[in-house]
């Protein structure tokens, strides 16, 4: 699946991390499938050349997140839930997630947030106590996720339980306060974190025992999210900081493996500049990631080494075409409303990927030629995924590297070269 975005080589005040993590959404492959139409056929292939010389940044993992809508398997049968299981975590029956995000719920309030999806119950009970037993169909997808191999796992909160926010509420109004939770309610905010956090590493029965990676206290800061639609609070980089300090502590002093995660940015931009409509508004700085955290020496070696974003909107422009994982050019490429490619190199097996997504209604011929190493792939595997009966990953039969590739309208296509 390709990446939304990259992010630029941190300046050497930030930190130079060599790893940027990426947990894309599912839903944004379907919007990008959905663009308007663009390309047109054409009688002679293009000819599409990759350079393994040219990298970009390397993909330390494929993953998405259970939010919002892992809840409605609540009553579906164990066998419909199993494929659900399959095409998210099979590397044979689906697409190989091998990072899964797990939302820790705030507290449903219905009253507040009038679509059930978007508000999810909380392990609280009362402050220091908790129901364990809730969130059953998110906790069931945390083990079938573990039993398919996902490798790695990553806890995020939306906002604080109703005991915890300044309006008693799960998502923020408008004000002056830049976070929607009480000053006083910091350091338990970071304590009932690391309690659920801890609590899936030690308390579970085994099997259901998970050791998150990371724990991200907010999601999206730079938003205000004020109104009934969803969970979520706005911060400001000064609030986030404090939040992941305490977080910290609290994780050090349990000999917990986890590790902070910041700041899971709902947008690429930010995460090199401030976010100018935030940061004039309350007057302190929103955005310009980056710098901020692994620029903070206070705070970037509790990162583990890792900043994230994941962004919705990154699919129109040249956005696929200057930022792949290795260099691939020719025409008709990175046209969003057309065709689009990315190409990714297993250095160590020596595999090189390509994926196309084709948004225009017309088919697009194609003929890749790989450059850049003394290795040349001899053979070409493909995979289609379109509307058209039975291209749910149809398989192709393998031919030899170099051959015409047909690429249809509308269409995701997976092209692999050994």
């Amino acid at each position: 699946m390709p990446a939304t975005g990259a992010l630029r080589t941190p300046s050497p005040k930030a930190c130079g991390y060599a790893r940027v993590m990426r947990c894309i959404p599912a839903v944004v492959l379907a919007a990008v499938l959905l663009a308007s139409p663009g390309a047109s056929a054409q009688d002679e292939p293009a000819h599409h050349r990759i350079d393994l010389s040219k990298r970009f940044q390397t993909i330390d993992h494929f993953g998405a997140s259970d939010c919002w809508t892992t809840k409605i398997l609540e009553t579906w049968s164990e066998e419909s839930r199993t494929r659900v299981a399959d095409l998210l975590f099979s590397r044979e029956k689906g697409i190989g997630l091998s990072l899964w995000r797990f939302n820790i719920g705030a507290g449903r309030q219905l009253d507040r947030i009038k679509e059930p999806l978007r508000t999810t119950e909380s392990f609280e009970s009362a402050p220091g106590k908790y129901d364990w037993s809730r969130m059953a169909a998110e906790r069931w997808m945390l083990r079938a996720a573990k039993k398919s191999g996902v490798a790695r796992f990553l806890a995020f909160s939306l906002s604080g339980t109703p005991r915890m926010t300044l309006n008693g509420f799960v998502n923020a109004d408008p004000g002056t306060h830049t976070v929607n939770l009480k000053r006083n309610a910091e350091a338990g905010y970071a304590r009932y974190l690391a309690d659920v956090v801890e609590h899936f590493d030690r308390g579970y029965p085994p099997d259901e025992r998970i050791a998150f990676d990371w724990i991200s206290p907010f999601n999206e800061p730079q938003w205000g999210w004020n109104g009934g639609i969803q969970e979520g609070t706005r911060a400001s980089n000064a609030d986030v900081k404090r939040v992941a300090i305490l977080l910290d502590d609290q994780l050090r002093q349990r000999s917990l493996t986890t590790r902070v995660h910041l700041t899971e940015s709902g947008c690429m931009p930010d995460m090199t500049a401030p976010n100018a409509e935030m940061t004039k508004k309350y007057g302190v700085l929103f955005g310009d990631y980056v710098d901020a955290y692994c620029g903070d020496k206070s705070l970037r070696e509790r990162l583990d080494k890792t900043i994230g974003y994941h962004a919705y909107w990154s699919d129109g422009g040249d956005v696929f075409g200057k930022h792949l994982r290795v260099a691939i050019d020719g025409a008709p490429l990175q046209n969003h409303a057309g065709l689009i490619a990315t190409a990714y190199h297993d250095a160590a097996g020596g595999r090189v990927v390509v994926v196309y997504v084709n948004s225009g209604s017309a088919s697009v011929l194609a003929r890749l030629d790989v450059g850049g190493d003394t290795r040349r792939p001899k053979t070409q595997r493909v995979w289609v995924t379109s509307a058209a009966p039975g291209d749910d990953l149809r398989a192709l039969e393998a031919t030899a590297a170099g051959e015409t590739l047909t690429i249809p309208g509308r269409a995701l296509v997976t092209v692999v070269l050994e």
